[in-house]
C-alpha cells in the first residue's frame, strides 16, 4: 500500500493525505517516515530467548547455543563456556542490576558477570546444603529475574523463587506447598516482575499468580475464582508488565488482562472474531512496555510477526515480513535508549527498526504506490494533487485528500490512454492539463483519468515557459526538439533545430531544463545536453552561446547542462555535469563553487530551494544542501539516510505548495521537509573491545569497559587495540580518532577503522585517549572518550643499576687494556714516531688539497640553484630538500621566468658525488639554452632541447662515445593568470594534493641524453588545472629507492603520498621538517643510496 511507503499525518496541513498505515509511534514522538525493519546481524541460525541494554549502551542476547551474546555495532562478544565462562551456552534470561552487573540466567545456572572484576560466579542448586538457589533452570519467557529496592535479586526458576541477598551471599527460596494458603500457587515460574510498590509478582504455568512483599517475604496467592467476579479472571498467565499503575497479564489462550492496582479491579481484552477485534488471536508469551505507553506482544509458538497494542485505543498493529523483518516468528523485542526497537527471531535473526536512521519519506513501488521506481516529472496542480511520470510505465496521481495513486498505462487498444509510457512533462493552463509523451502532446482529463486529444504527434518535450508577451504561446524544450514553440489555441508546434552553419539555433537538440528570466523576462536558458547553457531571446528570436573553453576559467564547467535555476535572491545557478556554477547574467561568465572535494566535481542534476533559502541538490554523491549566501556545502545525505539512490533525474523534482521538495530518479521518490530533519545530537560513549600484545590477548582484572590502567614489560612493549562508539544509528558512519600521550603530538585521524597500533615503545608511562563520533558527526565528550594508562617497563640493562655496572666494567677493561698496549708500544714509540708524523703530514696536506676542491665545487654547485627571494615571487608557499648522498651531487631543481610566467623544473642526472655534479653543470646549461631557444618556455621543447645538448656534449648521439649518461626531470609553466599548470616529464611524475584527493600525472616512460633515446624524440604535454588549494610535488628517486624499515624494502612511491597527504594541512616548513623525520626514521642505519630531492609548491 502506498502509505507503507509514505507516511503522512492525518489532518496533516501539508498534503492532506489520509494515512491509511503506518503512521507508527514507537517512542515518544511521531516520526515522518514508513516503518521499515532493516537486519542488524545474525547471531546464527538458534533462537535468542532474551535482551538486554546495560548501562553502558551495549545490547545483549539471551541465545541457544551461543551463551551471552554482547552487540556493539558492529561485533559480537560472547560470554560462554569454558575455563572462566558461564555455567551453560542456552541462556534465557538476562538481568543488569543497579551496580552493572550483568546475571544470566541459563538451563543449567546463575551466573553473575561483575566487569570490575572481570569474572563470573556461578550459583547452583546443592540439595545438601541451605541457601542455595532452589532450582538450576529458567524458562525461556519473560522475565524472570528482577531487583528490589535493598538491592536484593529475586530469580523465578522451573521449580520455585529464589532471592538472593547480595550482601550475605544467601539464598532464601519459596516453594509450593498445597497445604499453605501463603506459598506460591505453582513451582515453574513465568515471568516476575516488581511494581512500583515493591511487591514481586510472580506468575506459575498454568496456577495463576503469587504476590509477595519484597521485605515481609509475605505471600499472597491471587488465583481465578469462578464464584468471585471480581477475582483474576483466568490463571493462565504466562508473561507480566506495568506501565504506571497498570499491571498487564499476557495469558495463553484468554488475551489480556489490565489490573488497576489503585482500584484494585481487573479487566479483560480479549480476541473477537470482529473486524475490530482489541488483540489477534495469540499466546501472550512476552509483553514489552514501549516509550510511548504502547505495548509490544510477543506469541509463543505462532507466526504473528510483532503486535503493537495501543491500551489507551484498545487497538493493536500487526508488523510482519513486509515491513522488512526476517521472519513472522518473533521471540523477542527491546527499545533502546536512543528509541531504536531491536526484533529478535526464532532463527537468530535480529532486525531493528531505527527512527533516528531516516531523514526522509521514501516512496516505493507496490500496490496502491508508485507505478515503477524510474521516476521522472513530478507536477503538482492547481488542486495540490501531485502528478508523476515514469520512464515507460506511465502515468501515476496522488490525491491530495485520499493519498490514494491511480495510475494510467497506454493501451493500444482505447483512444483514451496515454499514447507512449513515458510522460515526460506535465503543464496546466486554467482547467486545461496537458501530458507531454514521448510520442506527443496530450490534452488530458484529469478526473477521468483519459486523454481528451492528442495536440501533436512528433514532439518529445519536457518543460514548459509561458510567452512573456503572447498568452496563448508557450516555449518548451525536450529530447532532440530544439526549441519548440507551441499554441494553446491552435495547438500548433514548431521546433527550431540545431543547424552547425547557423550560430542562430540551438547549440544541441536536447535540453533537459529551461526557465524564464526573472529579470528580463524575455529570455529564456536552456540547459543543453552536451552544448552549455543557451539564452534565447523571444523578441528578437536570437541565441547566445555559453560553452565550455579550456583557456577560459571564467566559462561554463561542462557543456553538459542539467539544470537552470535562478533563486529567491535572484541568483542564476547552473547545474553541469562537472560541479555547480553561479552565472553572472551581466557580463556572461561563471563562478565555479569549490568547498568539497567530492562536490567539487560532482555531477549536479537538479536544484530546488526550501523556505528558509537553502539549495537542495540532487547530485552523483547524494541530496546535498547548500547554503547560497554563503556558498557552502551544508550537508550531504546519502542512502543510508533513506535516500533513494545518487541517481536522480534532472526533470524529477518539485517544490509543492506546502514547501516540502520531491527528488526523484531511478531508485524511486523522496519527500523532503526540511523543517523536520533533525541531526543525531547525541554524543556516543568509545569503549575498548579488545587489547592484545604482539598477537596475544592481554589479561586483565577487570572489564574493558571498566579498564583504566595495564602494564607492559620491556619485552613486550607493543600494543594493538580495537575501539567502538555505541551509537547504533548508521553506525558506519561512525568516526575515529586515537592519540597515545607521550608519543604522539597529535590526534591520529582513523576514519572508520576501529583499530590501531603502537610498536617498540620505550619505557615510560603513556595515556591512551580515544573518542568517536556518531553518524552525524558528534563526537563524544572528554568523559566519554577511552583514557587508558600505559606503564611500559624500562629494559633492565637500561636502569640505573645496570647504567652504573656498564662505566664500572668499561673503565676496568680500558685500564687493562691500556697498561697491556703501554708495554706494547713503548718499545716501538721513538722508532715510529718520526716516519708516522711524516706520513701523518703528507696525508694531511693531500685530504686538504682535494677537500679545499670539492668544497669549493660544493659552493659552485650551490649557487647555481634558485634563490629564496626569487621563488618567493611567484609562488604562495613552497619547501625544497635537496640533499646530495656526498658533498656534491647529481640532483639539480632549477627556476626562471619564461614569456608570460615561470618554469620550476627538478632533475636527477645519473651519479651522484663528482660524477653526478658535472652532470648538473651540464643540465644547467641545457636548460639556459632550451629557454633561450624556446622563450615562451614549453616543457615538452625544453626537454627535447636538453636531449639533444646533452647527447651531443658526450658524443652519445653518434656511437663513438665513451660514455652513456644521462637524466629524468620533470618541467613545470605556469602562465600568469592561467588556471592551468603545463607539464612535462622524462621518467618524472607530478603530484598534484587538493584535501584528502591525491593525482599523478605521470611523464614519459623514458629519459634523456642516453644512447638509446632519439635525438628527434618529442615528449608529451600535459594540461593540469589549477583549483583553490592545490599543492604540487616532484621528487627524485633518492626518496622513493631508499631501503629501510624493519623488512629492509623501498621506502616506495605509495609510501611518499601517503606521508605527503596526512601533512597536507600543515605548513610548508612544517611539511619539509616532517617528511625529512618520518625519511630518517625509515632509513635508521642503513647507508644513504642516493642523492634526495623534493620540491612541493603552491600557486598564488
Amino acid at each position: 500500500m502506498f502509505i507503507k511507503y509514505l507516511w503522512i499525518v492525518v489532518f496533516s496541513i501539508s498534503l492532506g493525505f489520509v494515512s491509511k498505515t503506518h503512521a507508527y509511534e514507537f517512542g515518544n514522538d511521531h516520526y515522518p517516515f514508513e516503518i521499515e525493519f532493516k537486519p542488524a546481524f545474525d547471531i546464527g541460525g538458534q533462537p535468542v530467548f532474551s535482551m538486554l541494554q546495560d548501562s553502558d549502551g551495549f545490547v545483549w542476547f539471551g541465545s541457544f547455543f551461543s551463551g551471552a551474546v554482547r552487540f556493539d555495532g558492529n561485533k559480537t562478544k560472547n560470554l560462554i563456556t569454558g575455563k572462566n565462562g558461564i555455567s551453560s551456552k542456552y541462556v534465557s534470561q538476562l538481568f543488569e542490576d543497579k551496580a552493572g552487573n550483568i546475571w544470566i540466567g541459563t538451563n543449567d545456572g546463575l551466573n553473575l558477570y561483575d566487569k570490575s572484576t572481570n569474572k563470573i560466579t556461578i550459583f547452583k542448586h546443592d540439595p545438601n546444603q541451605q541457601n542455595t538457589i532452589v532450582n538450576n533452570s529458567f524458562n525461556n519467557s519473560a522475565q524472570t529475574i528482577a531487583e528490589d529496592t535493598n538491592g536484593n535479586i529475586w530469580l523465578g526458576t522451573q521449580d520455585g523463587v529464589s532471592v538472593y541477598n547480595v550482601k550475605n551471599n544467601n539464598f532464601t527460596n519459596f516453594r509450593h506447598n498445597p497445604k499453605l494458603e501463603n506459598s506460591l500457587p505453582g513451582n515453574d515460574i513465568f515471568s516476575l516482575h516488581i511494581d512500583t510498590n515493591e511487591n514481586v509478582w510472580v506468575a506459575a504455568k498454568d496456577a495463576g499468580l503469587a504476590k509477595i512483599n519484597s521485605k515481609t517475604h509475605h505471600i499472597t496467592r491471587i488465583i481465578h475464582n469462578p464464584k468471585d467476579l471480581a477475582s483474576l479472571p483466568f490463571n493462565d498467565i504466562y508473561s507480566i508488565a506495568q506501565t504506571q499503575e497498570i499491571l498487564w497479564f499476557g495469558t495463553k489462550e484468554n488475551g489480556l488482562i489490565k489490573f488497576n492496582t489503585t482500584t484494585g479491579k481487573y479487566e479483560t481484552i480479549q480476541y473477537t472474531s470482529k473486524k475490530n477485534s482489541p488483540v489477534p488471536q495469540m499466546w501472550i508469551w512476552k509483553i514489552v512496555p514501549l516509550k510511548s505507553g504502547k505495548l509490544a506482544l510477543i506469541d509463543a509458538t505462532q507466526n504473528v510477526g510483532l503486535v503493537i497494542f495501543d491500551p489507551n485505543h484498545n487497538t493493536f498493529e500487526t508488523f510482519k515480513q513486509s515491513y522488512g523483518l526476517a521472519t513472522n516468528t518473533i521471540h523477542g523485542v527491546l527499545e533502546d535508549a536512543t528509541g531504536i526497537l531491536w526484533v529478535v527471531h526464532s532463527s537468530g535473526k535480529v532486525d531493528k527498526f531505527d527512527p533516528n536512521a531516516r531523514k526522509f519519506k521514501l516512496v516505493n513501488i507496490g500496490k496502491n504506490g508508485l507505478s515503477s521506481d524510474s521516476v521522472m516529472p513530478i507536477y503538482e496542480d492547481n488542486r495540490g494533487d501531485v502528478w508523476i511520470g515514469h520512464f515507460g510505465s506511465g502515468l501515476d496521481h496522488i490525491d491530495k485528500e485520499t493519498g490514494t495513486f491511480r495510475s494510467f498505462k497506454p493501451d493500444t487498444s482505447q483512444k483514451t490512454s496515454l499514447p507512449h509510457g513515458y510522460p515526460s512533462g506535465m503543464y496546466q493552463d486554467g482547467n486545461n492539463f496537458y501530458v507531454s509523451t514521448a510520442a506527443g502532446i496530450t490534452l488530458f482529463d484529469r478526473d477521468k483519468g483519459a486523454v481528451i486529444q492528442r495536440l501533436t504527434e512528433n514532439t518529445f518535450l519536457y518543460d514548459f515557459q509561458q510567452d512573456a508577451n503572447n498568452p496563448e504561446l508557450l516555449w518548451a524544450s525536450g529530447w532532440i526538439q530544439g526549441l519548440c514553440s507551441f499554441n494553446k489555441k491552435t495547438y500548433e508546434s514548431k521546433c527550431t533545430l540545431h543547424d552547425p552553419d547557423d550560430l542562430n539555433t540551438p547549440a544541441n537538440n536536447s535540453a533537459l531544463q529551461n526557465i524564464r528570466d526573472t529579470k528580463k523576462p524575455n529570455h529564456i536558458y536552456l540547459a543543453t545536453w552536451g552544448g552549455g547553457m543557451d539564452r534565447f531571446d523571444t523578441v528578437t528570436k536570437t541565441f547566445k552561446h555559453y560553452q565550455h573553453k579550456l583557456d577560459d576559467p571564467k566559462s561554463i564547467s561542462s557543456n553538459s547542462v542539467y539544470d537552470v535555476f535562478i533563486d529567491r535572491n535572484d541568483t542564476f545557478w547552473v547545474a553541469t555535469q562537472s560541479g555547480l556554477n553561479k552565472f553572472n547574467r551581466e557580463n556572461g561568465t561563471f563562478d565555479h563553487i569549490k568547498g568539497h572535494s567530492g562536490f567539487n566535481n560532482a555531477i549536479i542534476h537538479n536544484i530546488l530551494q526550501d523556505d528558509n533559502g537553502y539549495l537542495w541538490m540532487g547530485t552523483s554523491i547524494g541530496l546535498v544542501k547548500f547554503d547560497p549566501e554563503k556558498e557552502n556545502l551544508v550537508d550531504i545525505f546519502t542512502k543510508e539516510d533513506g535516500l533513494h539512490s545518487h541517481n536522480f533525474f534532472a526533470t524529477s523534482k518539485l517544490k509543492d505548495s506546502n514547501g516540502k521538495l520531491w527528488f526523484g530518479g531511478f531508485g524511486g521518490l523522496n519527500i523532503v521537509e526540511p523543517k523536520s530533519i533533525t541531526k543525531n545530537k547525541v554524543s556516543p560513549r568509545v569503549f575498548l573491545t579488545s587489547l592484545s600484545s604482539g598477537g596475544a590477548p592481554i589479561e586483565t582484572k577487570m572489564s574493558l569497559e571498566r579498564l583504566n590502567e595495564i602494564q607492559l614489560n620491556w619485552d613486550r612493549n607493543i600494543i594493538e587495540f580495537s575501539y567502538v562508539a555505541l551509537n547504533f544509528t548508521n553506525s558506519q558512519q561512525n568516526q575515529y580518532k586515537y592519540k597515545l600521550e607521550g608519543y604522539d603530538k597529535d590526534w591520529f585521524n582513523a576514519g572508520s577503522i576501529r583499530n590501531g597500533r603502537y610498536v617498540a615503545l620505550p619505557g615510560g608511562t603513556y595515556v591512551l585517549r580515544i573518542k568517536g563520533s556518531n553518524n552525524d558527526g558528534v563526537w563524544s565528550q572528554k568523559e566519554q572518550e577511552v583514557a587508558l594508562k600505559i606503564i611500559v617497563a624500562t629494559p633492565p640493562w637500561m636502569r640505573w643499576w645496570a647504567i652504573i655496572i656498564y662505566v664500572a666494567l668499561l673503565a676496568v677493561l680500558l685500564i687493562a687494556i691500556y697498561q697491556i698496549k703501554m708495554r706494547a708500544t713503548r718499545q716501538y714509540q721513538t722508532r715510529l714516531e718520526k716516519d708516522i708524523q711524516d706520513r701523518t703530514k703528507m696525508l694531511s696536506d693531500a685530504y686538504g688539497t682535494i677537500s679545499e676542491s670539492i668544497e669549493y665545487a660544493s659552493s659552485i654547485q650551490r649557487s647555481l640553484l634558485p634563490k629564496d627571494m626569487y621563488l618567493k615571487q611567484d609562488l604562495d608557499d613552497y619547501f625544497v630538500i635537496w640533499e646530495p648522498r656526498d658533498i656534491v651531487g647529481g640532483d639539480l631543481y632549477w627556476y626562471r621566468r619564461c614569456e608570460g610566467g615561470f618554469l620550476i623544473i627538478l632533475a636527477d642526472c645519473t651519479g651522484h658525488g663528482v660524477p653526478g655534479a658535472f652532470m648538473t653543470m651540464l643540465t644547467t646549461g641545457g636548460l639556459d639554452r632550451g629557454l633561450r631557444t624556446h622563450p615562451d618556455g614549453d616543457p615538452a621543447k625544453i626537454i627535447s632541447s636538453i636531449n639533444r645538448s646533452i647527447q651531443h656534449s658526450l658524443s652519445q648521439h653518434q656511437g663513438e662515445g665513451e660514455s652513456d649518461d644521462g637524466l629524468e626531470l620533470g618541467v613545470c609553466r605556469i602562465h600568469y593568470g592561467s588556471n592551468t599548470l603545463t607539464y612535462a616529464g622524462a621518467r618524472f611524475s607530478l603530484l598534484k594534493f587538493n584535501g584528502d584527493d591525491c593525482t599523478e600525472v605521470k611523464g614519459d616512460k623514458t629519459g634523456i641524453g642516453y644512447r638509446h633515446v632519439d635525438i628527434d624524440r618529442n615528449f608529451t604535454l600535459h594540461d593540469v588545472p589549477i583549483c583553490e588549494g592545490d599543492t604540487f610535488t616532484m621528487f627524485s628517486d633518492g626518496i622513493t629507492d631508499q631501503v629501510g624499515g624493519e623488512r629492509r624494502r623501498g621506502f616506495g612511491k605509495k609510501r611518499l603520498k601517503q606521508l605527503l597527504l596526512s601533512v597536507q594541512d600543515q605548513p610548508m616548513q612544517n611539511q619539509r621538517d616532517t617528511i625529512l623525520e618520518v625519511f630518517s626514521d625509515f632509513q635508521g642505519d642503513e647507508k644513504r643510496r642516493d642523492d634526495l630531492s623534493v620540491i612541493s609548491f603552491k600557486l598564488k
